[in-house]
């Protein structure tokens, strides 16, 4: 008995540790894809900074510590290219775009250069004269900010003297120019190179360029750095891919290798700043170890990567780890420099020695939201965000309670690790349409989880799906409280069902085409007689008739399937009017036949070329003909005719979209059930946790915030259940053994006697 009381005090005692020195820190989304970033000319003044994250494009009016989405006026089809910002002014800006790798029309291969006077408010294209719009490369001269120079992402060099009214070509298709330098007091003379190791001069504003120097046999170009006294010292410096650094003391009569000390030489940029009086430092930024810094002119290089981190899957995907290097106009007096990396935006204070990751695409990005369909009674609605963060509100979203019960983190990791938090990846959510006796509430996670909660998101239960999938769009039977039937689609195109309440799921059916992009899955609000659904590939809209098993595409041959980037809303009066709506990738199409015919909407510009983000359909669609569209860089548009005329709604700087590249699930607009009586409309697409609110019909809006998620430490019958959760094959393996250990000890102990 002593021993026994002993074993169970050592259990407690363990039981006390965990629960009071283990607790569940919420930790940052790992590999947010930080392209480029550019500080305002007068950064140490006003702290702005921009970046490119996973192609959206942020702003920071307080040194990072905050972000803003722009999106007014950027309606790229495409990916963003190179980010530029006149030395002048921060208010001038110029952005370009390249080919999207999933495009589907030629359209999608880049939509040029746009610009901004504004800091970035409002944007405007600016294409007059290139011959292309796929351009991967600005720089705006330090001169003037009239003076533009654009490379094509396939070759050819433009140049503006207008502020970009117009182009016109100055190098041919045949070089892809990969660096541009301005050299000081000379604004005729400058320099570039290309995928080639070739060095170009102009000494007349870039007109004509002469052949400088060539690399042989070194590869691209990456980045030139000119000594602030080059008309002393004659020296610049050129980063070369692979090659590493290399130096010349003559004005590129001849080069030197500048490598001592470089243990990565895959060189993704470099910039020079001044450290005092005619002395300088030059830093560099690789593929792989961060930074590197040389105070003796190249000399020596000294690696700087203290709290810089980096994500696995840059090398699955074989980009690089870190890319843009700036650093402040200010930088003797505050030592700051930024770091573009593939985990994220780092900022040091102290010229390198050590660096610390910025929040920028936050866990706090919102995914999914979903509406009560009883909201005219409980006010209820929920939101998931793109890390581990569930919420629901009961009073029409004023305050929010985080969902955690059943879904704590070691119960999908099966670990007490922190490390494997980003595995709790929200995608959609949403409400039983029986919500209002039932409670039940379904969301999904971007692979392979399907959650469950039956109380109104205060328990989740978490249900596997029989294989592993991801991009996971939820749609339920508006017969639900009869059929128990739940389906889910993954992003491949594959259909899963569930006939008991969402409690187990097989796979019946698929599209037939992967989507690569968010599914989009919709199902008759007549389902128990028609079995009608509608799911949507990367080109092709599918039907099905028989509850999910078969799929046709209906919109094969047609235009829809010539652009893709496929929305679906269903009208809530299908039985009669068989309407259901589709925004593409250029504009919106309707059917009044059920899919047999389509017919796209052509009277109103940003409609009819637009790049459409979301659609959602009133549900008294049947008497007020209203569905509303969002047009990405045009904002929200409204028809209250069936889209006979379209009018613009609220203030298009807010951006109600989906955010780019960041896997989602829901429409971020959605109508309130009894909008035929309160008006009211929600959307999310901030950089930030807020969700927006109209309550005239879209055309005011308010933002409420989600709260923040603290860091907290499990309770103690938590933690039981946890341990339990997650070592409950090792405990059962290990009371059989004792159970048989003590059956045979007993057994013995009869039979001696």
């Amino acid at each position: 008995m002593n021993i026994l009381f002993k074993s169970i005090k050592i259990i407690f005692l363990v039981f006390l540790f965990i629960y009071f020195y283990t607790d569940c820190a919420l930790g940052h989304s790992p590999h947010d894809q930080i392209y480029e970033v550019e500080l305002s000319p007068k950064y140490s003044q006003d702290k702005t900074l921009f970046i490119t994250v996973r192609h959206n494009l942020f702003k920071s009016p307080n040194g990072g510590k905050s972000w803003i989405r722009l999106t007014n006026g950027l309606d790229s089809r495409c990916f963003l290219g190179s980010l530029a910002i006149s030395q002048q002014t921060k208010d001038v800006l110029y952005l370009s775009t390249v080919a999207d790798w999933q495009a589907t029309s030629l359209l999608w291969w880049g939509d040029g250069i746009y610009k901004s006077v504004d800091s970035g408010a409002s944007w405007q294209k600016v294409n007059n004269g290139l011959k292309t719009l796929s351009i991967d490369l600005i720089a705006v001269s330090p001169y003037s900010d009239e003076i533009v120079f654009a490379a094509g992402e396939k070759g050819a060099l433009y140049k503006t003297e207008d502020g970009a009214k117009t182009w016109h070509q100055v190098m041919p298709d045949s070089n892809k120019i990969t660096a541009i330098g301005f050299f000081p007091d000379n604004n005729d003379r400058i320099i570039i190179g290309n995928d080639k190791g070739t060095i170009y001069i102009s000494n007349n504003e870039g007109e004509t360029w002469e052949r400088k120097f060539i690399f042989k046999g070194k590869g691209a170009i990456k980045g030139i750095a000119i000594s602030p006294l080059f008309s002393e010292d004659e020296t610049f410096f050129v980063a070369i891919q692979k090659k590493g650094v290399f130096k010349t003391i003559d004005g590129g009569q001849s080069f030197q290798v500048s490598n001592r000390g470089l243990s990565d030489r895959s060189v993704q940029d470099i910039i020079i700043v001044p450290t005092e009086k005619n002395k300088f430092s030059i830093y560099l930024s690789t593929w792989q170890e961060g930074v590197f810094r040389s105070k003796d002119r190249g000399e020596n290089w000294i690696k700087l990567s203290k709290g810089l981190s980096r994500e696995p899957q840059a090398d699955q995907w074989k980009v690089p780890h870190f890319t843009d290097i700036e650093a402040s106009d200010k930088f003797m007096q505050d030592k700051t420099l930024f770091l573009a990396g593939f985990d994220g935006l780092f900022k040091s204070r102290d010229s390198g020695l050590s660096w610390r990751q910025l929040d920028t695409l936050t866990g706090e990005v919102i995914t999914s939201l979903a509406i009560s369909p009883d909201y005219k009674n409980d006010s209820t609605l929920a939101a998931v965000c793109y890390g581990n963060r569930a919420y629901i509100s009961k009073d029409k979203g004023n305050i929010w309670i985080p969902m955690k019960k059943g879904l704590e983190m070691p119960r999908f990791t099966k670990s007490f690790k922190k490390e494997k938090e980003n595995v709790l990846r929200f995608y959609d959510i949403v409400f039983s349409p029986d919500y209002a006796t039932d409670k039940t509430i379904f969301a999904t996670l971007l692979w392979t989880k399907v959650l469950k909660s039956r109380d109104g998101g205060k328990t989740w239960k978490i249900i596997s799906l029989p294989k592993q999938e991801r991009g996971l769009a939820i749609a339920i039977s508006p017969a639900f409280s009869h059929d128990k039937t739940v389906f889910v689609a993954s992003n491949r195109g594959i259909i899963f069902k569930s006939t008991d309440g969402g409690d187990n799921f097989s796979v019946i059916g698929e599209t037939g085409e992967p989507i690569n992009l968010a599914v989009s899955l919709v199902v008759s609000p007549n389902y128990a007689l028609d079995k009608t659904l509608y799911a949507t590939s990367i080109i092709n809209i599918y039907k099905s008739t028989d509850g999910g098993k078969g799929w046709r595409s209906v919109t094969s041959g047609t235009p829809i399937e010539k652009v893709g980037n496929i929305k679906l809303a269903i009208s809530p009066n299908y039985k009669e009017d068989k309407t259901v709506i589709a925004g593409t990738g250029e504009g919106v199409f309707i059917t009044n036949d059920a899919g047999q015919t389509w017919e796209k909407f052509k009277n109103n510009k940003y409609i009819d070329k637009g790049f459409i983000e979301g659609v959602a359909i009133s549900p008294d669609y049947k008497n007020d003909r209203t569905f509303i569209v969002s047009v990405q860089g045009k904002g929200l548009l409204k028809t209250t005719d069936n889209g006979k005329s379209f009018i613009s709604l609220g203030d298009r700087s807010i951006s109600l979209s989906r955010m780019n590249r960041v896997p989602s699930g829901s429409m971020p607009t959605q109508f309130s059930p009894d909008f035929a009586v309160d008006k009211t409309i929600y959307g999310f697409g901030s950089a930030t946790t807020e969700i927006f609110k109209s309550t005239d019909g879209g055309y005011r809006w308010e933002a409420l915030m989600l709260p923040g998620y603290p860091i907290y430490k499990y309770g103690f019958i938590t933690y039981i259940s946890l341990f339990f959760n997650i070592y409950h094959r090792q405990i059962l393996k290990f009371l059989a053994g004792a159970i048989i250990f003590l059956f045979a000890y007993l057994t013995l102990r009869w039979v001696s006697k």
